[in-house]
């Protein structure tokens, strides 16, 4: 059916007040062929808020025979919404288009994705994730960063040649980073409120100013554990280091409003078992979200070995916690998340969480240092899993582990029942 796109003089009068208060292409009546329908619909018995929405954008224009090559907007219900596109393999052609919605239990929503014309450079919308990767040299007159959206090498030496000692993806409530070093663990940064702080931070808060004003801190001392949601191999009795390797790899793969896609790489990585494999780390992070997803693209090799992630373990009365019948562990634990006691003093507290894709589930075990899932590849040579943390530091967060315990229930509903998402002209 063809639209009807001809105005009234009302009409056409009251879009001449407006269009020095909304973006031009919001007061567009779509013509056929120039649109497409996503038809979302929760499929949880929970509310959802800021469920990520991804379609492939060639599926898109596909439905779009006026399409040539013009910029893409989303509405629901005539109004603008957030849409970040990405270019996944950096070959000049978008990939994937992303949006977000608040959903309530079983609720189906209609958005239109609309070619649009004119000028749609500005920015409306906020942004919501922030990404840093910079190389780092120390100088007489202090450090020089140089930002960049990859950096490699062949030995173990970029901990202290790479701002922040590793790449960084940040959302509102919480920021990871994942060590430059043998080690790759994942290290968190938690926030009292949900703004972007990293680039007026740069992770180290201090004590008596930026804290005792409500910025956030790294809440979290590592040393040789996985965090939460490192990958690692498994050589029967601990978690390994990546320590014989022929190249190492940070990439920010895509950043703009609404996710961050991280990459770390490791080429001619040598097992345990004699055996050389290349492992792809793909870190996948929201705006407003606590989680990550992550997924591991492996060579072939790599199925005859065995990988873990999981929480570290914490010394102060720390409460392990496994949901019923689900692929999730998380810990609950108190400890100081600096080694330096006279300079900072003080313990956090902080629940930890990963949740691992049922079929590359192989076990559970636990090392000095660790609570782990071991995990094997799929025919597909791929692992996937998640984790999230939650901590007392945020005003209106999780307070004790029976609260942690039950977010890990409904946590796991959300990320293991995929949105129903259709495409429609």
């Amino acid at each position: 059916m063809r639209m009807k796109h001809s105005l009234s003089i009302l009409t056409f009068a009251c879009a001449v007040l407006l269009l020095n208060t909304i973006p031009s292409y919001a007061l567009e009546i779509p013509i056929d062929g120039t649109y497409a329908f996503v038809d979302v619909k929760n499929m949880t018995n929970q509310n959802l808020s800021a469920v990520p929405v991804t379609v492939n954008f060639d599926s898109v224009t596909a439905l779009m025979s006026e399409y040539k090559g013009q910029k893409i907007a989303a509405f629901d219900n005539r109004t603008p919404i957030n849409l970040q596109a990405d270019d996944l393999d950096h070959d000049g052609k978008i990939d994937e288009l992303t949006f977000m919605l608040d959903l309530k239990s079983g609720e189906q929503r209609r958005i239109t994705l609309e070619m649009v014309w004119g000028d749609t450079t500005k920015t409306y919308f906020e942004k919501g994730v922030y990404a840093f990767l910079a190389h780092r040299e120390k100088t007489d007159d202090g450090d020089i960063i140089t930002p960049d959206t990859a950096i490699s090498s062949t030995a173990n030496d970029m901990y202290n040649k790479v701002a922040l000692h590793g790449m960084v993806m940040e959302s509102g409530p919480v920021a990871y980073r994942v060590y430059f070093n043998d080690k790759s663990t994942i290290d968190v940064y938690y926030k009292t409120e949900p703004r972007l702080e990293l680039q007026h931070t740069m992770w180290h808060t201090t004590l008596n100013d930026q804290e005792r004003h409500g910025w956030g801190a790294d809440v979290l001392l590592v040393g040789n554990s996985v965090g939460v949601g490192t990958f690692k191999e498994w050589n029967g009795t601990a978690a390994q280091h990546t320590t014989q390797f022929e190249r190492r790899t940070q990439r920010i793969v895509a950043t703009g409003n609404l996710r961050n896609i991280m990459e770390l790489e490791v080429n001619g990585w040598r097992l345990t078992n004699g055996n050389k494999v290349d492992a792809r780390i793909r870190f996948t992070q929201y705006a407003f979200r606590h989680d990550v997803r992550v997924d591991v693209y492996l060579s072939p090799d790599a199925r005859r070995a065995t990988f873990c992630t999981g929480v570290q373990k914490f010394p102060n009365n720390p409460k392990y916690i496994t949901p019923k019948g689900r692929p999730v562990m998380g810990i609950w634990g108190t400890d100081y998340p600096e080694k330096d006691r006279e300079k900072y003093n003080i313990q956090r507290t902080v629940g930890l969480a990963v949740a691992a894709d049922g079929w590359n589930v192989a076990g559970e075990r636990e090392d000095d240092d660790n609570h782990l899932f071991l995990l094997k590849p799929d025919n597909n040579n791929h692992i996937g899993y998640w984790f999230t943390v939650q901590s007392p530091l945020e005003r209106e967060g999780i307070k004790d582990s029976q609260a942690f315990a039950q977010y890990l229930k409904k946590w796991h509903e959300e990320i293991s029942t995929p949105l129903q998402i259709k495409l429609s002209k």
